[in-house]
C-alpha cells in the first residue's frame, strides 16, 4: 500500500475525533497499537524528510533548554544534517553520513568559533555531552519502533493504561495525542531500551493527521518529571534529498 493511501486512511480515522472534547478517554491497547502499526507501514515508504525539530532532554539529571533545529534526514544511507536556528547553540551545525568521514560526525559551533570544525565519535563523550541518544537513533522511524515495541509488550503482558487525549496544539501544530502508562516496576532504569522492559512509565505520542505519522513524543517518569521531548514541525516527506544535501562542501553550510 502506498504512503499517500495509508496517510489518507489515517486521516479519515482521526478526523472524526478532531471535534472530541479535550478530556482523556481510556481506550484499548489494540486501538493505539493499530495506529502505530499503520504509521510503521507508512514509514516504510519514506526515503527522506526535512523539518524543524524541537528537542528537550534531561541529561545527567539536568533538564536542558529546548533546542530548535533545522533537519535534513535520509533513510539510506543513514544521513543527518542539523542546523540550530535559535539559542541555545544558534549557528551550530552537525553532519553525519553512515560510511563517510570515518563514520564520525562533522560539527562546528556558531559565532566566531564556528570556523573550527571537529570530527566526533557518535557515541563518544563529546558528542553525547548534551544528548541522551546518538545520531544512530535519529529519525521518526526510531520513535515508531520504540512505541510499537512497548505496545507489543503490553499486549503480551496484559497491562498498561491507554488514553486518547484528543487534540493538542504543540509548537503551533494541531496533533492527535495519546498516552500510554506502564507499571514502573517493569520499566528500564537507564536510557537505552532493554528487551522485555518498557521504555518509560509515561509516554505521550502525538500523530499528525496530515501524514499519519507520530511527529511528537514525550517521556516522563512515574512522578511526571519530563525526561525527553521531541517534535517535528513543517515535516516534508520524500523531498528528494541528494548527496549534496549531506556534503560538508555544500555552499549553504559553514563546514
Amino acid at each position: 500500500m502506498s504512503f499517500p493511501r495509508v496517510a489518507t486512511m489515517l486521516l479519515l480515522l482521526t478526523v472524526g475525533a478532531f471535534a472530541r472534547p479535550a478530556a482523556a478517554e481510556e481506550i484499548p491497547v489494540d486501538q493505539l497499537f493499530n495506529l502505530v502499526d499503520t504509521a510503521s507501514k507508512s514509514w516504510a515508504s519514506v526515503k527522506d524528510y526535512t523539518c524543524t525539530f524541537f528537542k528537550q532532554e534531561r541529561v545527567k539529571g539536568e533538564l536542558l533548554d529546548k533546542e530548535t533545529i533545522q533537519v535534513k534526514f535520509r533513510v539510506s544511507p543513514h544521513s543527518v544534517y542539523m542546523k540550530w536556528i535559535k539559542d541555545p547553540h544558534e549557528g551550530r551545525e552537525t553532519l553525519f553520513v553512515k560510511g563517510k568521514n570515518d563514520n564520525e560526525i562533522k560539527a562546528h559551533e556558531g559565532g566566531f568559533i564556528g570556523a573550527v570544525n571537529v570530527n566526533l565519535d557518535p557515541r563518544g563523550s563529546m558528542a553525547m555531552k548534551e544528548n541522551r541518544h546518538s545520531v544512530f537513533e535519529a529519525g521518526i522511524g526510531n520513535i515508531i519502533a520504540l512505541v510499537k515495541a512497548d505496545l507489543e509488550l503490553a499486549k503480551v503482558n496484559g497491562d498498561g493504561k491507554f488514553e486518547d487525549l484528543g487534540m493538542k496544539v504543540m509548537e503551533g501544530v494541531n496533533l492527535r495525542c495519546f498516552k500510554a502508562t506502564f507499571p514502573e516496576s517493569k520499566c528500564k532504569k537507564g536510557i537505552d531500551p532493554v528487551k522485555g522492559q518498557y521504555y518509560s512509565p509515561n509516554i505521550m505520542i502525538c500523530i499528525d493527521g496530515r501524514n499519519g505519522l507520530p511527529v511528537a513524543i514525550e517521556h516522563r517518569t512515574a512522578a511526571g518529571r519530563l525526561e525527553e521531548y521531541y517534535l517535528h514541525k513543517d515535516l516534508k516527506l520524500n523531498v528528494g534529498l541528494t548527496d549534496n544535501d549531506f556534503d560538508p562542501d555544500n555552499d549553504a553550510y559553514r563546514f
